[in-house]
């Protein structure tokens, strides 16, 4: 069968390459090359595997803002024993290498994510969809217009796709690097240059139209957090929660994930031992829309050093609103910091 199929791909690589590069372009109305083909057994054994290399894909307005949608050095695409003859079994995996996938929306709202979008109607039992592997990779995601840029590099990232009823379940393991993840480029970013790993499940409820997970556990930067939340994906509600909680954050670290314009008003004050937080954010993923944000944090015999000098063996609860009274603008002249429990 391997043979077989190395010799079909011999033989008919430039029809091939063109009938790939067309059939993509057909379906995302995008411009796609793909300077070579072969066949690999080595990278996906004991199953064999499609190699595509140097693969390109542009958006319509390509020569305006020059943002190449998405590159790869090379995707493998692993078959089952007879996918390459048969249209009606799909691809069980997709590894990609050396790739970068660039998410833009220019300043007239043009988005290059239509050659996501399917073209074709849904269908009754949609194919699974395959397992996905990033290795070496990028994803930006662009919004100048908005201010808002993020970057990350995806040293290995893994997904894999399970549906239950009404449910579709993405199960997700990452080590990457986060270049940038800011939400106004004018304030900088949070986790700007820092690791994050984990192993975790998101779920999107089809009915509902509803995004979430439940105390999935991020090593951010070596620290652990615990992350909670809901989120609308229907256009006409987009509510969201979001809660990140820690046992044990230690104060300089945790400083060092704000943008450079918190950092700035933060980075005089310390505390020498590792506290406990939770952060409870809501409202809507709208531009300019300000989330209501609830901070938590408890203390327990820490030294605290200030401007003004150290304070050792305090214990206290410190809590933070940015919503004084309800419905007032949630500003800094509006937010309230109350602290108790002193001991």
């Amino acid at each position: 069968l391997w043979i077989g199929i190395w010799a079909y791909i011999r033989f008919n690589k430039p029809d091939l390459i063109a009938k790939i590069s067309s059939d993509i372009s057909a379906k995302t109305k995008a411009e796609t090359s793909v300077g070579d083909l072969s066949a690999n057994l080595l990278k996906t054994f004991p199953f064999i595997s499609i190699e595509l290399s140097d693969v390109v894909v542009k958006d319509s307005l390509w020569k305006v803002h020059r943002r190449t949608f998405f590159i790869a050095k090379n995707i493998y695409l692993r078959l089952s024993p007879f996918g390459l003859f048969n249209k009606n079994r799909g691809v069980g995996k997709v590894i990609i290498t050396q790739g970068r996938l660039h998410l833009f929306v220019d300043s007239t709202y043009f988005n290059n994510q239509y050659i996501l979008r399917s073209n074709e109607p849904a269908k009754k039992q949609a194919s699974p969809l395959p397992d996905i592997h990033f290795v070496g990779s990028e994803l930006i995601m662009e919004n100048p217009s908005r201010q808002k840029y993020h970057h990350f590099t995806l040293r290995e990232f893994t997904m894999q796709t399970t549906e239950k009823k009404d449910w579709q379940i993405f199960d997700i393991n990452t080590n990457m690097l986060v270049n940038s993840l800011a939400f106004n480029t004018t304030k900088g970013s949070y986790l700007k240059n820092k690791d994050v790993r984990g192993d975790f499940e998101i779920r999107v409820d089809r009915t509902r139209k509803q995004l979430s997970f439940t105390d999935i556990n991020l090593l951010i930067d070596d620290q652990q957090f615990s992350l909670t939340g809901k989120f609308s994906v229907d256009t006409s509600n987009r509510d969201f929660n979001l809660v990140i909680g820690s046992d044990n954050l230690n104060f300089i670290k945790t400083v060092g994930l704000l943008p450079d314009s918190m950092r700035s008003k933060i980075k005089a004050f310390s505390m020498k031992k590792p506290i406990k937080a939770v952060i409870d954010i809501s409202g809507k993923t709208k531009y300019k829309f300000v989330p209501l944000v609830n901070i938590l944090v408890n203390v327990t015999k820490n030294t605290i050093v200030t401007p003004g000098g150290a304070f050792t063996d305090c214990s206290f609860t410190g809590k933070f609103n940015n919503e004084l009274k309800t419905g007032d603008p949630r500003i800094d002249m509006k937010s309230v910091l109350e602290f108790s429990n002193f001991n």
